[in-house]
């Protein structure tokens, strides 16, 4: 301990002795210096001006509290003993705010204004790291933007925070260990929320609603698929989220193996896409307690559709008599779905023909399908290519 007081004493400028260092410094600073919490942790006021000083010169605990408007911001290869907390409610995004190879790091509010129709204009994009925690923003966009995007990260949190006008709003690509909780997304374009070749990823009361389809997509609150080529993704929980309007709810398509142990419990959909809750090929998983309405001249009934697998629980489902005309029957979907061109999409793509290219370097020989496609293919490369722009360039709102 001895050793341990001396080397806080240095940093925070003191000469005295142990036993008056210990005086000073007190019981709560012991334990903070015991449990890795710097003892000097301080709070610094961040413009985009000294933004890149402020988070190279950051230590354990440290708090920065953003004011003004941003353009690109990035945190490189930064792993804390113990959280640094970026207070962003004072401040506005008008670029993306990438996290790379970093670690215990949470994100406090912020307002981020997304506009463009490419696969990399996001809000926040992290790719490695552990320990990132998002909670309260507000991302504002256009068809074309994510909100916020992992890529290998392992313990993702993003809670308390609202996506408008965003083709997807949160993607948990690779991730190990993540939270999606209490979050609201309307105007969605596609997904609300994606989760891909992920294990341990809880989404839970959530809410998806006033969904924009664009041409060619297939909205879903919540989508969930495997990744050829990699173990099949696993323990994905579902729970007490909520959609209503032009989309289909919670659903799993993989023609890619299937999902193991998932939980799809709790969940209402109002909608008027087909595919109210759907898990192909899962195994040992539980769909049950969902509540299915289709509303007033939708095409399609939004169906429960559990396809193939195995072991899997399905009790407790409610689906609301269909009042209007039935365009296509439940036999009928259920055979169609991988087949009629005009039902094509809903699967998610083979991301690893698309990401090949990326990881070579050539990212305009990506082949472009339906926008949505090419929009959650994206994330699998984030840490593999850099579309960095100079600081402080500004994209308009």
């Amino acid at each position: 301990m001895d050793s341990v007081i001396n080397f806080y004493s240095v940093r925070a400028g003191y000469s005295m002795s142990n036993v008056a260092f210990r005086a000073v410094l007190g019981v709560a600073g012991l334990a903070s210096i015991i449990s890795g919490v710097s003892a000097t942790a301080a709070t610094v006021a961040v413009t985009a001006v000294n933004f890149g000083s402020a988070m190279a010169t950051a230590q354990s605990g440290d708090t920065l509290k953003l004011v003004g408007t941003f353009g690109y911001e990035e945190i490189v290869s930064r792993t804390f003993a113990s959280t640094v907390t970026i207070d962003a409610r004072g401040a506005t995004f008008t670029d993306r705010f990438v996290l790379r190879d970093s670690s215990n790091i949470n994100i406090l509010g912020g307002t981020y204004n997304i506009v463009g129709a490419n696969p990399y204009t996001r809000a926040i994009s992290v790719s490695g790291g552990r320990n990132i925690n998002i909670n309260g923003i507000t991302a504002l966009g256009s068809p074309g933007g994510q909100g916020i995007v992992f890529n290998g990260t392992t313990n993702a949190t993003v809670m308390n925070s609202r996506f408008n006008g965003l083709q997807v709003a949160m993607v948990f690509g690779t991730v190990t260990h993540g939270i999606a909780s209490h979050n609201a997304v309307t105007g969605a374009g596609s997904d609300g929320i994606d989760i891909a070749n992920s294990h341990f990823v809880t989404a839970a009361n959530n809410v998806c609603s006033g969904s924009v389809p664009t041409p060619g997509a297939h909205p879903d609150c919540i989508q969930l698929w495997s990744v050829t080529g990699n173990p099949l993704q696993s323990d994905i929980t579902v729970k007490n989220n909520s959609a209503t309007g032009a989309t289909q709810g919670f659903t799993a398509f993989n023609s890619m193996g299937g999902e193991l142990r998932v939980q799809i419990t709790g969940n209402s959909i109002d909608g008027s896409f087909p595919q109210g809750i759907a898990c192909y090929s899962c195994v040992d998983s539980n769909i049950s307690y969902n509540k299915l309405v289709t509303l007033p001249g939708a095409a399609h009934l939004t169906n429960l559709n559990i396809i193939g697998g195995s072991g899997n629980t399905v009790l407790g489902n409610i689906i609301t008599p269909y009042a209007g005309p039935q365009v296509k029957t439940n036999v009928a979907l259920a055979s169609l779905e991988l087949t009629d061109g005009d039902m094509a999409n809903f699967g998610p793509p083979d991301l690893a023909t698309l990401v090949g290219p990326m990881v070579a370097g050539s990212a305009a020989t990506v082949p472009e399908p339906a926008s949505w496609m090419m929009l959650i293919s994206g994330f699998f490369a984030i840490g593999l290519v850099r579309r960095r722009r100079p600081r402080g360039a500004v994209v308009a709102a």
